[in-house]
């Protein structure tokens, strides 16, 4: 399978266009508190929702989607069930998401059914970096969430929509 995207935020701009489709929202890029390289992506909304958003694929494709990002999380949400990753269909809504709740553990959530896949994850520490995935498996028909590699959750999930775009930050 070959890679459709990287971004590590390298060029530090979060002008839409740039490294990603659209930015919604103020969310801006951190050069002090980062992975690698040099730079991350720091979302810190106050009340609205701050993330951006990218189309990895023409629509219609067919195939599984596959989602890496790594999360930091510097202190506690004060809102809970913040979605911080999703894959979704323009056609269809979203699709399925992983959300931050404010005890700092994930939830995999089918979208089009409105219904949590599985259980929480243990609760993550602040102040370390994580690596987040997700999977879209059309084959299997589900959807699974890792943490580091392991997976903390996984369910049934339709697989007549198409992905095409996935959305990155505090969603809701």
């Amino acid at each position: 399978m070959a890679r459709l995207w990287s971004c590590g935020f390298e060029l530090q701009s979060v002008t839409s266009g740039i490294e990603w489709d659209t930015t919604t929202g103020s969310p801006t890029i951190n050069t002090s508190t980062f992975r690698g390289g040099a730079a991350a992506l720091r979302v810190n909304p106050s009340a609205a929702a701050w993330y951006i958003t990218h189309q990895y694929k023409a629509s219609g494709t067919s195939n599984n989607d596959y989602l890496r990002f790594y999360l930091r999380i510097a202190s506690a949400t004060n809102t809970a069930a913040t979605a911080i990753a999703l894959f979704r269909s323009t056609t269809s809504g979203n699709v399925c998401s992983i959300r931050l709740n404010t005890n700092n553990t994930l939830e995999l959530w089918n979208e089009q059914t409105s219904a949590q896949l599985g259980s929480d994850s243990s609760a993550l520490s602040t102040d370390t970096w994580y690596r987040i995935e997700l999977v879209f498996d059309r084959a299997a028909a589900e959807t699974r969430g890792y943490i580091n590699g392991s997976m903390f959750a996984y369910g049934q999930q339709a697989t007549t929509v198409t992905t095409s775009d996935f959305r990155l930050g505090a969603i809701d």
